[in-house]
């Protein structure tokens, strides 16, 4: 019953935040967004009562930190320097999915696989970065940073052991990365970003985080073996 309303809430504020970005509502933006990881985080703390605190510590940080990168997003039209805050809000989320993911690697995959999935995403990392370079200018190291962080991510999602959850993790993961590759191209390559842009960053963000967080809570309840 709880995680119900839960999704119910969840929908509505995001309908309601996806919408106000289409719309450009700025008052409805800065009203809506930053209600979407607490509502996660509230889903994460319902759910994960009978775990050790320190199962669940990285989980409630990753969010933390969204949190906290959303409201610097908000305002990052501006003044760059509330893009670069949320920038590295959001590198501190990544590092501790990453942590997580890490936690229950297993050596799932063939090296061929491996070598194969590591040369994908360092192929589309370094083609985005190539792509967005010219007009990146001050943001380089930190951009260049952020993508690798992500990257590693992305790795250690798919090289992680989450049972039945892999797969649902693993899309988290993969739709996080076209969520921020979205926010890269938006910032440094379109001239003038179409209107379902931001739209779009919205929806595969949290459509992101919630598979992460979601597949993550099913597999600490079903396994209750986590470290």
């Amino acid at each position: 019953m709880v995680n119900r309303i839960i999704y119910i809430f969840l929908i509505a504020i995001s309908l309601l935040e996806i919408f106000a970005e289409y719309l450009s509502l700025n008052w409805l933006v800065i009203s809506t967004k930053p209600l979407l990881m607490p509502l996660l985080l509230v889903y994460v703390v319902c759910n994960l009562t009978h775990i050790p605190e320190k199962s669940k510590i990285q989980l409630i940080a990753a969010l933390i930190f969204s949190l906290i990168g959303d409201t610097l997003l908000i305002f990052s039209s501006k003044n760059e320097l509330f893009f670069l805050l949320g920038l590295s809000m959001f590198l501190i989320t990544h590092v501790f999915y990453t942590l997580i993911f890490v936690k229950n690697k297993k050596q799932i995959l063939g090296w061929n696989q491996i070598v194969l999935i590591l040369l994908i995403i360092i192929s589309y990392y370094f083609s985005l970065m190539y792509i967005i370079n010219p007009k990146l200018s001050d943001f380089s190291i930190p951009v260049y940073l952020y993508g690798i962080i992500l990257s590693t991510m992305l790795f250690t999602a798919f090289i992680a052991d989450f049972k039945n959850q892999k797969t649902v993790i693993l899309i988290g993961a993969i739709i996080f990365v076209i969520s921020d590759s979205l926010i890269a191209l938006n910032k440094f390559y379109f001239d003038k970003p179409h209107d379902l842009i931001q739209p779009t960053i919205m929806i595969t963000y949290i459509l992101g985080q919630f598979c992460i967080v979601h597949g993550i809570i099913k597999y600490l309840r079903k396994s209750r073996i986590y470290p």
